[in-house]
């Protein structure tokens, strides 16, 4: 199927450029550049900003501390299953199959606080293989 369109694209050919264009071309940039100078009003209003800025972070900060800092703990009980999944499969030559299974639980969270925001908590994971007996009904 042709295309008339199609046809007549194929058959367009590049122009030549424009004698003012190639001459314009021909010439060597010019020597003397424009530099355009950051201006200094904008540096001292960034910089009165961020003293502004640093001023209220040190104010706020300040207070005096009294005694040390009040610390909440609190501890959960594990048991959580994190993950599992089946490492092997195997069976004992008999008519039993076995699959052994690998499993992570938390044994214990603990979690600390202070009034200040900063909070640590912390897990005790235990890594185990067990096998599964696998039933054929």
């Amino acid at each position: 199927m042709k295309d008339s369109i199609e046809e007549q694209l194929r058959q367009l050919r590049p122009a030549r450029l424009p004698k003012e264009l190639q001459a314009r071309l021909a010439q060597p940039p010019p020597a003397e550049t424009k530099v355009v100078r950051f201006p200094a009003w904008r540096l001292a209003a960034g910089l009165a900003a961020a003293a502004c800025v640093a001023l209220a972070v040190f104010l706020n900060q300040g207070g005096e501390v009294k005694g040390p800092p009040q610390i909440v703990m609190s501890q959960f009980p594990g048991g959580e299953l994190i993950a599992e999944r089946t490492v092997a499969v195997v069976n004992d030559g008999g008519q039993r199959a076995w699959e052994i299974v690998e499993t992570e639980r938390v044994e214990t969270q603990t979690l600390i606080a202070d009034v200040g925001g900063y909070v640590a908590l912390t897990q005790q994971i235990r890594h185990d293989r067990t096998p599964r007996e696998i039933h054929f009904d």
